[in-house]
């Protein structure tokens, strides 16, 4: 795990780590390999689709290279300070992109980032954020127009006790934009800009959460999802090899 969170080995590598794992979990009989019902990739389903709920090895990768574009992204560590004064010094992060020259640390942050990015949303406080390179109105960032000033924040849109100039916002982000906000409590506050992660109800960013991104979307299977709940409780590695045959070939 650690390993994949600091480096993204080749395909060829992490397959053959599965095949291990596969063998493993089958087990061997006199010296050989037992009969493999089904292959990792069928076991690293989710338990509602029918498999194991293993993980993939590039799924892992995928969510650690989430993980590092979250950080990139909220943190102000030493090496954040690094990687936005090399990457993104007269840019928005957002607009961050690679080259022929971009090191593999930097491509693997940003396939994180355009796996991630659609699933953070800025919480709004005092505003400071781009108003147009942010998702802050729930869905995707404003496409600046002719007469949004570049580099314009969401405090400029803010008249202090007046509230929003909607003259400002309807002319800068445009009507869509403008409804969105209409339809939001949404005001400047004291408080710092934070982000959320979409995919956990409490907003914060974890790797088993970015494991379930990476997996995809799930099929909700009620009989699977049961039945392995029950066979957790079953340590014998054969009987639930057994078990997991009779399910598949009924």
């Amino acid at each position: 795990m650690y390993t994949l969170a600091v480096s993204s080995p080749p395909k060829k590598v992490l397959h053959s780590l599965e095949s291990l794992f596969a063998k493993f979990f089958w087990g061997q009989s006199d010296g050989k390999d037992k009969h493999h019902w089904a292959g990792w990739e069928t076991m690293a389903k989710p338990t509602e689709k029918g498999g194991l709920g293993f993980s993939r090895l590039a799924h892992i990768v995928d969510a650690c290279s989430m993980k590092l574009w979250w950080k990139l992204l909220t943190e102000t560590s030493l090496w954040t300070k690094f990687m936005r004064a090399r990457h993104s010094r007269f840019s928005h992060l957002s607009e961050a992109v690679t080259n022929n020259r971009s090191s593999t640390s930097w491509r693997r942050i940003i396939r994180g980032q355009m796996i991630a990015e659609p699933l953070i949303h800025l919480l709004l406080g005092d505003g400071r954020s781009s108003a147009c390179l942010e998702r802050w109105l729930g869905g995707d960032t404003i496409h600046p127009n002719i007469l949004t000033p570049q580099g314009c924040t969401i405090r400029d849109l803010w008249e202090g006790s007046s509230g929003w100039n909607w003259r400002k916002v309807i002319d800068w982000l445009g009507q869509p934009a403008t409804t969105c906000l209409l339809a939001s409590n949404l005001r400047i506050t004291d408080t710092t800009d934070s982000w959320s992660w979409y995919p956990n109800p409490s907003g914060t960013f974890t790797l088993a959460f970015a494991r379930l991104v990476a997996k995809g979307s799930r099929v909700t299977n009620i009989i699977f999802a049961k039945f392995w709940q029950a066979c957790i409780l079953v340590k014998c590695t054969a009987r639930k090899n057994h078990f997991y045959n009779v399910t598949k070939t009924s």
